[in-house]
C-alpha cells in the first residue's frame, strides 16, 4: 500500500488498534494469512494495513502509536525502531551506575522469565551471571552454562498444538541468535515469526510462552497447564505463562547460583507472580511500588526503583 497522509488515515489507523488491541500490522498480517479481517476491508472508519501501534500498560489499552505517508510496512517500521530504542534505553542512568558501583564489591545477574535472545536491553550492563527461562538456563557471566534444564519435545509439541489457537506462543531455545514466536507484532530485533512446531524442532528447548489476553484467562490455563502436564511447571506473569521443566523455577535458579559462588546471601528484586519462587528463597526480597499488592505482601521493602534496593541493601552491609 502506498504511503497515506492527513489525520483521516490516523484516525482509521487509530480506531483498528482500539477495536482489536493489536498493532494494525498484525492485523494486515492476519488478514493476509487468514482473511480473518475481511469483513472490515469495507469499513471506512477501520483500515487493514501499518502504522499503528496499541500502548498496552498493566493489561489495559491505554493509547496509540500513529504513523502515516510512508508505504504502510515503513510505518510500522518506524514504531517498531523507536520502542526498540525506548526498550534498549530502559534502564535508567541511576539505576545503571548504581549497579556498577555495586558489582566493584558484589556479584549482579539477571533472574529472567526470557531466554537469551530476549535480553537487548540488558545488553549494556555487564553481567555477572544469567538465570533464564524461569531457572531453565543458568549461565555465568561468560554465557557459559552453569547448569541447564531442557524440556522434552514431544511435550512442548503437545502444548504448542493445543494452545496455538488460544493464545500467541514464545518457543525459549539455546539459540542466543533467534526469538521464535508466533506473535507478529513483537519488536525483538531477532524475531522470526513461526506458525508450527516443526520450524524450531531442531532446537534445544528451555521453556514455552503463552500470551493470552488478559489475566484471568491466563490464570485458568495456567492452573490447566499444572493439572494437566505433571512433567512441566507453568508460572504466570501477569498475562502470558512461562513454562518449564518441572523442577526448575527462578528460586532454584538461584539456589544454583549461590550454591555455585559460595555465596553466603542473595537479594532479589520481582515485579510479577513468576518471580514469587525466587523473592521466598533470597535473604532480602523486593519489588516495585507499582507491582501487584500480591507481590509487595511476600517482600521486605518496596522500593522505586533499583538504585533505592542497592542502596538498602548498602545500609544493611
Amino acid at each position: 500500500m502506498d504511503g497515506k497522509k492527513g489525520v483521516i488515515w490516523l484516525d482509521r489507523k487509530q480506531k483498528t488498534v482500539e477495536k482489536y488491541g493489536h498493532s494494525s500490522y498484525y492485523i494486515y498480517l492476519e488478514n493476509e494469512e487468514n482473511g480473518t479481517y475481511q469483513a472490515d476491508e469495507k469499513d471506512e472508519s477501520l483500515v487493514i494495513c501499518g502504522g499503528g501501534f496499541p500502548l498496552i500498560i498493566h493489561d489495559e489499552l491505554r493509547g496509540s502509536i500513529l504513523v502515516s505517508g510512508l508505504v504502510h510496512d515503513e510505518d510500522h517500521q518506524v514504531i517498531v525502531d523507536c520502542l526498540r530504542k525506548i526498550k534498549d534505553e530502559q534502564i535508567k542512568k541511576q539505576d545503571r551506575e548504581a549497579i556498577e558501583k555495586y558489582q566493584k564489591e558484589h556479584l549482579f545477574g539477571v533472574c529472567s522469565g526470557r531466554p537469551r535472545c530476549a535480553l537487548f536491553d540488558l545488553e549494556k550492563l555487564k553481567l555477572d551471571f544469567y538465570i533464564l527461562s524461569s531457572g531453565a538456563m543458568i549461565l555465568d557471566k561468560g554465557f557459559n552454562i552453569i547448569q541447564d534444564f531442557s524440556m522434552k519435545k514431544e511435550i512442548v509439541q503437545q502444548i504448542f498444538n493445543e494452545y496455538k489457537k488460544k493464545a500467541h506462543i514464545i518457543l525459549q531455545t539455546g539459540n542466543a541468535d533467534v526469538f521464535y514466536a508466533t506473535l507478529k507484532e513483537d519488536y525483538n530485533p531477532k524475531l522470526k515469526v513461526i506458525s508450527s512446531f516443526k520450524e524450531v524442532e531442531h532446537e534445544i528447548i528451555y521453556g514455552i510462552s503463552l500470551v493470552f489476553k488478559d489475566d484471568k484467562i491466563t490464570k485458568k490455563a495456567c492452573l490447566e497447564i499444572n493439572q494437566k502436564y505433571q512433567e512441566v511447571e507453568g508460572f504466570q506473569n501477569r498475562n502470558s505463562i512461562d513454562i518449564v521443566r518441572k523442577g526448575c523455577s527462578k528460586g532454584t535458579g538461584i539456589k544454583i547460583i549461590k550454591d555455585y559462588y559460595h555465596l553466603e546471601k542473595v537479594a532479589g528484586i520481582g515485579d510479577s507472580y513468576n518471580d514469587l519462587p525466587m523473592l521466598k528463597v533470597v535473604d532480602t526480597a523486593f519489588t516495585f511500588k507499582t507491582s501487584p499488592q500480591e507481590i509487595q505482601k511476600q517482600v521486605h521493602y518496596c522500593v522505586n526503583d533499583i538504585a533505592e534496593a542497592i542502596a538498602l541493601l548498602v545500609m544493611e552491609t
